[in-house]
């Protein structure tokens, strides 16, 4: 929920960004799943972090990799 929040409140800022990408290497599943929820409000994706979210499609989580 809180990287959601962030992500509605500053999708243009770089460090909003950043924090919600840098979630896509947590431990946890649902933490991962929130990031990318909340990709979807970022502005400014470039294709390296396109291509990352494209990675997780290998997630061992089904829930993150659909």
């Amino acid at each position: 929920m809180a990287l959601n929040l962030l992500a509605a409140v500053a999708p243009d800022d770089p460090r909003a960004k950043a924090a919600v990408l840098q979630a896509l290497n947590d431990s946890s599943p649902f933490i991962r799943r929130e990031a990318l929820q909340a990709l979807i409000l970022i502005k400014g994706l470039s294709a390296a972090d396109l291509a990352r979210i494209g990675d997780l499609k290998n997630d061992a989580d089904e829930q993150v990799a659909r």
